[in-house]
């Protein structure tokens, strides 16, 4: 395995080479909030996963950090890591690109409640009606094959969730252009024949998940065909199954699931 601070020197020569006086000025939140993104997806969704679900690192979508409590620990954190522990140090980090990428990070666990005109109660019914469990998990219960959705209300906007349950597809790639939860369909040399969400890829394998949870790692030239279906969400659409009441309830009880525990 290759130290880390030679698959960090890309990155590292990426901020070096950028001069103090080419910083960029002081702009408006949403643009710094896009700018703390794309160094987060270049630093830290390594670790943490696109979006900060959490991979190898843990999940950032909280409203609150047990490591983190303030925004200064967050800097900190983010230039010095965690002695100790898997979180390393990025010395290429200025102040000012720790002080973005925390507000990003921030942003992943700050979804302001919004009215809902659904009832919560009859929402839980039907999710564990209709098998949702069967997929996702919530507080430690449920199936792998689709996002958590442990304090999924603290995450996700009302208009997110609706359209999350009546076209899955269309949410594959709201965070920033960045496809979770991929459908990938493969078929192998020996002729089986696999379709399932993405989990991880790298240059010589990839690794899957099928609706049955089972876990596949395949060598991509042991491969005859591998398709990524950029479209199509492995989730089915539940538009034309639910009524417009049934849909505000399930919307309700997701969105009032606003704890991380």
């Amino acid at each position: 395995m290759r130290p880390l601070a030679i698959l960090l020197l890309p990155f590292a020569l990426a901020f070096a080479q950028r001069p103090d006086s080419a910083k960029p000025p002081i702009v408006q939140a949403g643009t710094e909030l896009a700018m703390g993104k794309r160094m987060f997806d270049v630093s830290c969704a390594r670790c943490h996963g696109m979006g900060g679900v959490g991979d190898l690192g843990p999940p950032l979508t909280r409203a609150e950090l047990r490591s983190a409590p303030t925004d200064s620990v967050l800097r900190s954190i983010i230039r010095n890591g965690i002695a100790g522990t898997s979180m390393p140090r990025l010395f290429y980090i200025s102040e000012d690109d720790a002080r973005m990428i925390g507000a990003y990070v921030r942003s992943l666990g700050r979804v302001a409640s919004e009215p809902v005109n659904g009832n919560a109660e009859r929402g839980g019914s039907a999710y564990q009606r209709l098998g949702c469990v069967t997929c996702h998990t919530m507080e430690r219960v449920g199936g792998v094959v689709g996002p958590e959705l442990t304090g999924i209300g603290l995450r996700r906007s009302i208009a997110h969730l609706r359209r999350s349950i009546t076209d899955p597809g269309a949410s594959l790639a709201d965070d920033g252009g960045i496809v979770e939860y991929l459908t990938v369909r493969i078929e192998t040399r020996d002729g089986r024949s696999l379709v399932g969400v993405r989990i991880n890829e790298d240059g010589f394998s990839i690794q899957l998940r099928d609706v049955n949870g089972r876990f596949y790692s395949f060598r991509k030239n042991a491969l005859r065909k591998l398709e990524k279906d950029f479209k199509t969400s492995v989730m089915p659409s539940y538009r034309g199954q639910l009524t417009e009441r049934e849909l505000d309830d399930i919307v309700a009880y997701l969105a009032t699931r606003r704890t991380d525990k």
